[in-house]
């Protein structure tokens, strides 16, 4: 089975994750492989959408900074949706919700992503 399911917009890929608990590191890691798999595919604007997670581990977080670095030198978008409460609260303690575009649901995200974004960072004004 696979670790995600995509979705193909015409401005992004959607990757939702399957597993419910991201906590295994053998687990993360097939996951991301994924994950890295799709952006590429997506042309490096890619949503992450956590809806099916309950739980996960500092290493996802990791795995997150390092996408978006990649992303970022691609001079691509990131945007995760549909957070739970543990990973909300992870990034919150953490202040990386500070580095990253997190919307409520899938839908924002893909229109969120239909947009220019000025300057790139999270929170930043939508040029329509």
């Amino acid at each position: 089975m696979t670790p995600i399911s995509t979705t193909t917009h015409d401005h992004c890929h959607v990757a939702t994750i399957l597993n419910i608990n991201l906590i295994d590191t053998a687990i993360i890691n097939y996951v991301f492989r994924d994950i890295d798999i799709a952006d590429v595919a997506s042309g490096h604007r890619l949503i992450i959408n956590f809806k099916n997670v309950n739980r996960v581990s500092s290493s996802v977080l990791g795995k997150l900074v390092g996408l978006r670095k990649r992303i970022m030198n691609e001079k691509g978008r990131l945007t995760l949706c549909c957070c739970g409460e543990n990973m909300t609260e992870a990034m919150k303690v953490t202040n990386l919700r500070l580095l990253f575009d997190v919307m409520e649901t899938e839908d924002e995200a893909v229109e969120y992503m239909r947009h220019d974004v000025v300057g790139w960072k999270p929170g930043a004004e939508v040029v329509r």
